[in-house]
């Protein structure tokens, strides 16, 4: 069980180091760590429950479409 907990988590880690490039971050006061952590989760469980399959093409094409990205957060199923 836990090497498969690792696999996980390390392919998240990877793709929000990758994609929103949280290494990188500059934000390290109070709680904006945190909050863009959250802000990163929801993205990506948008993109993977909505069956979008790649996080950093998808959230380009959202980028450039805000409507198509408002209706794949707040559209039910």
């Amino acid at each position: 069980m836990e090497r498969r907990h690792w696999s996980i988590e390390n392919k998240n880690h990877y793709i929000r180091v990758k994609t929103f490039g949280e290494d990188k971050c500059l934000s390290r006061v109070r709680n904006a760590p945190a909050n863009n952590a959250i802000c990163a989760n929801i993205a990506l469980t948008v993109i993977f429950h909505k069956g979008f399959s790649n996080a950093a093409k998808d959230l380009r094409r959202f980028k450039l479409n805000k409507k198509e990205a408002f209706e794949a957060v707040f559209s039910p199923g």
